[in-house]
């Protein structure tokens, strides 16, 4: 409720309680929808207010929720004071600011007399102030302290987007912090962003409520934009009419998300576009080049394609880029090998993209993605470890994108350009795009008229991506036929690192397809040719599957033994592929055949290599064996937390067999913690690619499942399991692994560890963060430290991640809050 004075309504007149009625309306229902998440702002500007400090400026970039602040003080005053409330917001920024302020107080007086009629009414009155988006206006910070010096009991509180160096304090205001990948319910009904969402969503639809159903669809939304306020309340009003699923995906794809936001108010824009473009417009130009030429990149980018694209030299590169993730313009992803990587809002880029004006060149950015598609490439040729493909796969969507491109354009680079993804991003989830593009080239290219190489590399992508689809067992003719036409145009003595790729993507066809006789051939094939033309690494990686094969004909201690040998040749070479396929079957073979003092990687020290190289197939490797390890312990809960990892790793992988095995995987967590019903209903998703599956699992499994059918059958009756099994059997492969993942998650036990306790910090990153902390910039950081400013910015982010911050102001913040540095006095 506004707090104006009877005597000040009788002495001012109708104008001005017509004006204060006017706003006070738009205002009703929205305080505390826009103050979720704000309770400390909203303290600390009430306890300035009662202070002696006359001129307050609320600062942070538009979208923010700066206005939400004045509301909550013309709702619930600090003292007695009379709040006096003028947005300026839409005001011409030729305007004269006391003429407006003094119209929408309804003085009516004219130019040059406007602050002084403003100074006569307010005289020696207790006032407050409220100057809401000042920053549309240009007005002297001398001009402020006069009308102050003249009214003695008068305050004065700003909202502008930068920062207000002569004001007597400044309440920052930073977008709301968002929710981590895969939170808990619990635990992101705690995230600020999440609980705006959620109650932005229920004023909308009453029948909202955040629940496993909609939770990953929520984290997504939130993340998406950013956490920015304005974003989330538009995109909350959305879900009467769409499903929080349907908005997320919108926002991802970036148009229609702009679209999605946009929301007109007196008949002037004020969406998320709006605000984010006045946002920009703010920044130095510099600062707004370098943001506009990374609009270019589709998704991610490393701190190397910044400095690449954006011409600057890496010092000012790395302060630029600080700029940006304090104004929540750009977001710290992961480091990616000690590369510092970033990502940008998708709307964001939406905005950027639509700019008048000619973008900066795409050239430099073009030359980026050329340069990396080639190197990953032929690192993949020469058996490099993934970490020398970490660039191709941070600009997978970039790459993937310019295939498109090309192949629309029919541009002759097309075919070469489609075949170096398909090495470059082998083993991930984007292997499906790159084999509709090479379909499109089989369909479309006279493939005899190139290289026989090319050729060859056509047939062998292609055999690959069938293989690796959802109906790769059903395609398994057609994938042999393909795969053996490219392996026949392959000389191996003049090409043979191609031909150690061709007989590795059999290795790997014949594991998806559940075909091993084929695998342990390839493999015993590729073994021989690598040790003929002394390619240690190549010779590692496939002995490890000759070993599997052997364990799979029953001879575990051979197995051992030749795997035993593959790792300690893997790690002279220093292979992580071969390490991590080594330790796996060595945790897996029976343990009284491993040798007691055999120098064996832990699953652990696995799972954190398999992490580090960013090696997502064989980090899901690892997790199957731990799963089945917490199984062999009696540890369900532990289990079921590890398979919802698996599972949150293969879902761009749906109907595959990774998500098969997990799904089988399920069922045994099911039975063991007695979820008949659960279990029955996921046996019965499994049925039709049982055969398939289990063919691709250990011997036992197959036993083990015989025996689980068997108990459920006991426990549920015949009809009643039949009943149930049904009901899985109807689901989709993408249903029937969403509902996994919800019952894994419900059923897990939660990781110890816990974000934000900084302990992680080495102790070159506390260095870092005490520097961070005085104010240094990322190249004065860089040359006291005398280190390069790329490793100042892997520094910053690994400080971001560990901390659970998103910026260099709220770092700082955090380590002064947690005594990781000594607060100095002033």
């Amino acid at each position: 409720m506004w707090r104006i004075g009877q005597m000040t309504h009788l002495r001012w007149g109708a104008g001005f309680v017509g004006s204060a009625l006017r706003c006070r309306h738009t205002f009703e229902g929205e305080d505390a929808m826009g103050l979720v998440g704000r309770e400390r702002k909203v303290a600390l500007l009430r306890a300035l207010l009662v202070s002696s400090r006359r001129l307050v400026a609320v600062t942070g970039p538009a979208g923010v929720g700066k206005s939400a602040l004045l509301r909550a003080i013309v709702t619930a005053p600090p003292d007695d004071s009379e709040i006096w409330t003028v947005d300026l917001g839409g005001v011409p920024a030729s305007a004269e600011v006391w003429v407006e302020v003094a119209a929408r107080l309804g003085l009516g007086a004219r130019a040059g007399e406007s602050r002084a009629r403003i100074a006569e009414r307010i005289g020696a009155s207790a006032v407050t102030l409220l100057l809401d988006h000042l920053d549309s206006l240009t007005v002297a910070p001398a001009e402020l302290r006069a009308l102050l010096d003249a009214c003695p009991r008068l305050r004065i509180v700003i909202t502008v987007r930068g920062t207000f160096e002569s004001a007597d304090a400044e309440v920052p205001v930073r977008p709301l912090g968002i929710p981590e990948e895969r939170m808990p319910i619990d635990r992101a009904l705690g995230c600020a962003s999440i609980a705006l969402f959620v109650d932005a969503a229920a004023r909308s639809d009453a029948g909202f409520a955040l629940d496993g159903e909609n939770l990953d669809s929520v984290i997504r939304i939130c993340r998406l934009v950013g956490g920015l306020p304005l974003a989330l309340q538009l995109a909350a009003a959305r879900i009467r009419v769409f499903s929080s699923e349907r908005v997320a995906n919108d926002l991802a794809d970036g148009g229609p998300a702009l679209e999605l936001l946009r929301t007109t108010r007196d008949g002037r824009e004020v969406g998320v576009g709006h605000a984010l473009a006045a946002t920009v417009g703010a920044l130095s130009e510099d600062d707004r080049r370098m943001l506009r030429s990374l609009a270019h990149f589709e998704r991610a980018f490393s701190f190397a394609g910044v400095v690449d694209v954006s011409g600057q030299a890496p010092g000012d590169a790395a302060d630029a880029l600080e700029r940006l993730l304090d104004l929540r313009l750009l977001d710290s992803a992961p480091p990616l090998f000690g590369e510092p990587v970033f990502m940008m809002l998708p709307i964001l880029r939406s905005v950027l993209r639509e700019l008048p004006g000619d973008p900066p060149t795409e050239d430099a950015y073009r030359r980026r993605l050329a340069r990396v598609v080639r190197e990953a490439a032929d690192a993949h040729a020469q058996a490099e470890p993934p970490s020398h493909r970490a660039f191709a796969h941070v600009l997978h969507q970039d790459l993937l994108h310019e295939g498109d491109l090309l192949l629309e354009r029919h541009d002759p680079r097309a075919h070469s350009w489609v075949l170096d993804c398909a090495a470059a991003l082998e083993g991930t989830a984007e292997v499906t795009r790159i084999s509709g593009q090479l379909e499109h080239l089989i369909a479309t290219a006279d493939l005899d008229s190139l290289p026989l190489t090319q050729q060859a590399q056509t047939w062998i992508w292609s055999a690959y991506g069938l293989a690796m689809s959802a109906d790769g067992a059903a395609l398994a003719d057609l994938v042999d036929e393909r795969w053996r036409r490219g392996f026949r145009l392959i000389d191996a003595e003049r090409t043979p690192l191609l031909a150690l790729q061709a007989l590795m993507v059999a290795v790997i066809m014949g594991i998806t397809t559940g075909d091993m006789p084929a695998t342990v051939r390839a493999a015993r094939t590729g073994s021989r040719l690598a040790r003929e033309h002394a390619c240690a690494t190549w010779g590692a990686r496939f002995d490890v599957w000759v070993a599997a094969g052997i364990h799979a004909d029953g001879d575990a201690p051979g197995a051992v033994r030749l795997a035993m040998d593959a790792l300690r040749h893997a790690q002279r070479v220093g292979d992580p592929y071969s390490i991590l396929t080594a330790t796996i079957l060595l945790r897996t073979v029976p343990p009284d055949t491993v040798p007691a003092d055999a120098a064996v990687p832990t699953l652990a020290d696995a799972l954190r290599l398999a992490r580090d190289e960013r090696d997502a197939v064989m980090e899901w490797f690892i997790l199957a064996v731990m799963t089945r390890a917490e199984l062999a312990a009696e540890l369900p809960a532990r289990a079921a937390r590890r398979c919802a990892e698996r599972l949150s790793i293969g879902r761009a992988w749906w109907g595959s067999y990774l998500s098969a095995i997990s799904l089988v995987h399920t069922v045994f967590i099911a039975v063991a913690m007695e979820d008949w019903a659960f279990a029955a209903r996921m046996l019965g998703a499994i049925e039709a690619d049982r055969e398939r599956v289990l063919r691709s699992m250990a011997p036992a499994s197959a036993l083990e499942l015989a025996q689980v059918r068997a108990l459920l059958t006991a426990r549920l009756g015949e009809s009643g399991f039949a009943a149930v099994a049904a009901e899985g059997g109807i689901l989709s492969a993408v249903d029937a692994t969403a509902q996994a993942l919800r019952w894994l998650r419900e059923h897990s036990e939660e990781s110890p560890t816990a974000p934000g306790s900084g302990d992680g910090l080495t102790a070159r990153e506390r260095e870092v963060l005490v520097l961070l902390a005085e104010g240094l910039s990322n190249k004065q950081i860089a040359e006291r430290l005398f280190i390069t400013p790329k490793t100042t910015m892997h520094h910053s982010s690994a400080i971001y991640r560990k901390l659970d911050v998103r910026s260099r102001a709220e770092a700082t913040a955090f380590a002064h809050r947690h005594g990781l540095v000594e607060t100095r006095a002033e």
